[in-house]
Order: C-alpha cells, then sequence, then structure tokens
C-alpha cells in the first residue's frame, strides 16, 4: 500500500516513520527543500513540490496510492489538496469517483470545524474523507495525564476510555495476586488488558499471570474517575484533585486557549499569562474570555515579581503553552520548582521527547 504524505513537518515526517515501522510504501512531499533534506534519513520517496502541483503528485506515485494525508501548516491548502488529489488520481486510473484514493486532511483551527461560525462539516464538502484536528485530542489528552501524574502513560481510545499503562511499585498491593483478580482487591478497577517485563516484548494477559514488582502494567479505563484506583494498586500516589482548581496557563496560543476553555468549563479558575499584547486581546475578545472565572494577563511568563503577585506556588496546575519548545521546558521546570504539584507542557519537536 502506498501512502503519500504532504507536508514534511513534525506531522508529516512523524506518520511517515510510523508508516515506514510498518513497512508501508511512503512518498513525501514538501516544497522546502531544508524540510526536504530532514526526512533524508526516513527511507521514504521524497519529492521537492506542491501538493497543489500535478507533477508533484505524479512523481510521487499518486496512481498507485490508497491513502494521501494533507499535513502541511496551511489548512485551506489541505483542503484543496484533498480535491485536487482526488481529480488527479480519476484522471490517471479512469475513476471519475476516485473511490480508490482515501484522504486525510490535517486542521489546525478548529474554528474551521464549527457548523454555524466554521464551514463544518467538512467532509460533506470538501472531498476530504477524514478531517483530523488534533488539538482537542492534545486537550484531552493533557488535561486527563494532568489528573494522575504517576501514571506513566495515558491515551485515549475513544469516546471517554482510556489507556492507562503504569509500572508495580514495591509496596503495591497487587504483588502475587493474578491479573485476572485485581477487581477482588480493588472493586471496580479497571481490567489489565496487557503487560510487560522491563527487556521482553509486552504481551496480552490471560487472567493467570502472577503480578509482581517492576512489570508495566496496561489497564482500560472506562472514565478518568477511574484513575486514582490505578495509582493506589500500583502503590503510588497522587494528591487529590482539587473540586475548585487553581489553573496557571502560560500562551493564549490556539492550544493555551483551548486548555483555558477546557478548565472553565469545570468550574475552575483559570489565569493565562500572555507576553503579546495582541494576543492577550484577542482571547479577551474571544467567547472564552467572557468567563468571570478567566483572567488574562499580558506580561513575561518569566518575570519573577509576577509569578510571585500572582501566587504561582498556590496553583493547582500550569501549563506551559508557548510556541517556543524551550521557553516551554524552563517555565515548567520553574512552576515545579516553585511547588506546583501538577506541570504540564507543549512541545512541537518530536526531538525533545
Amino acid at each position: 500500500m502506498r501512502v503519500i504524505i504532504a507536508g514534511a513537518g513534525e506531522v508529516g515526517r512523524g506518520v511517515a516513520t510510523a508508516l515506514r515501522q510498518e513497512r508501508r510504501s511512503v512518498a513525501l512531499i514538501d516544497p522546502n527543500p531544508t524540510a526536504i533534506n530532514e526526512s533524508q534519513s526516513l527511507d521514504c520517496l521524497l519529492v521537492t513540490g506542491s501538493a497543489l502541483s500535478r507533477d508533484s503528485l505524479l512523481r510521487a506515485g499518486i496512481s498507485d496510492a490508497e491513502i494521501i494525508v494533507l499535513a502541511t501548516n496551511d489548512d485551506e491548502t489541505n483542503l484543496l489538496g484533498c480535491a485536487f488529489a482526488k481529480r488527479v488520481f480519476s484522471e490517471q486510473v479512469g475513476d471519475r469517483a476516485a473511490s480508490g484514493l482515501t484522504t486525510i486532511a490535517r486542521i489546525q483551527n478548529p474554528a474551521i470545524l464549527d457548523y454555524s461560525r466554521g464551514a463544518g462539516p467538512l467532509e460533506s464538502w470538501s472531498r476530504a474523507d477524514h478531517i483530523v484536528c488534533a488539538s482537542d485530542e492534545i486537550v484531552q489528552q493533557l488535561a486527563a495525564g494532568l489528573l494522575a501524574p504517576s501514571i506513566d502513560e495515558i491515551l485515549p481510545l475513544g469516546d471517554t476510555s482510556w489507556i492507562a499503562v503504569a509500572e508495580v511499585m514495591p509496596g503495591s498491593p497487587l504483588i502475587g495476586s493474578k491479573t485476572g483478580y485485581v477487581g477482588e482487591i480493588f472493586v471496580g478497577i479497571p481490567s489489565i488488558y496487557a503487560l510487560r517485563v522491563e527487556g521482553e516484548k509486552g504481551r496480552l494477559t490471560t487472567g493467570s499471570e502472577i503480578i509482581q514488582e517492576g512489570q508495566i502494567l496496561v489497564f482500560v479505563s472506562r472514565s478518568t474517575d477511574q484513575f486514582p484506583q490505578i495509582t493506589r494498586a500500583v502503590g503510588r500516589k497522587d494528591d487529590e484533585f482539587p473540586s475548585n482548581a487553581q489553573v496557571a496557563i502560560f500562551g493564549a496560543s490556539q492550544f493555551g486557549s483551548k486548555l483555558a476553555d477546557h478548565y472553565l468549563s469545570r468550574g475552575f479558575n483559570v489565569v493565562v499569562i500572555e507576553p503579546d499584547l495582541d494576543a492577550a486581546n484577542e482571547l479577551v475578545g474571544s467567547p472564552v474570555g467572557n468567563s468571570k472565572r478567566l483572567d488574562v494577563i499580558h506580561g513575561d511568563p518569566q518575570d519573577e515579581e509576577l509569578l510571585r503577585e500572582l501566587g504561582i506556588d498556590h496553583h493547582d496546575i500550569a501549563v506551559a503553552a508557548l510556541d517556543d519548545d524551550n521557553m516551554n521546558i524552563a517555565i515548567s521546570m520553574r512552576a515545579k520548582d516553585k511547588g506546583v504539584p501538577r506541570t504540564g507542557l507543549l512541545l512541537k519537536d518530536r526531538a525533545l521527547v
């Protein structure tokens, strides 16, 4: 199966890497020679050109492709690229409806998806078979992770379900029990679906495995309400999450604004610190800015006096959501040093993870 990816940025290269690990045939298109050079190690066909160029699509092998992913940094290009790719595909294979090609468009601005204020539903008119808007999922995943920071990894499974991965600590009450009988120790605890021992491959559980210290357990949870049970079961403990949490968000970026909206919808008090005056004013004038529980401050996120005035050490959550990865790392570490129990940050460069 050949997959064409338009856009050799972090997202495009990440998708290409995952597909190559599955031994898929991949072609990567980007007009930027630097981005193409940075993709040389991916072992895929590299095409310097535009997603809206017939020649580029032909060189990428559009006639043999089953999927094309439009992952450029421009939403309009991604939507238009879906229609153009289907047009070129239909010309090459004689399939007027281009039913043999699946198109996927990455959308960064969630406002476009809105039914009344935007252009949604996009699938009904754009010729994009699937729309991917990661901002909402990232907000949900980060917020879920901050509920139980001692869980090693939390991944969304759809609807309200989550995959939670945690290591069995020395004091875990599960040690010596069988994986299929953990519900007898903790009533209502999520089932253990898989486990992994360090140095070995993970495997699905049958219910007869004996739980031992150091094993990595994979739980499937119906909701985030079950996270405290998981942490206690593996021998860890998180501070109880307050019902009226104080949240500090550094950066009124698109992600920062979505995160603020998420926490405001749960009744929390939120302060957003933004160094750019225009961005701060934009948030204040948005629907999110109407909340009485939101304070937007124009200032330097690293200003010690400002942090002291905000009482950052009394906040329950601090998230760095600026457009600068290095700044986000520094801010998150500083908030942790000042006593914020739950800190998070947004990273765009996958190499920093």
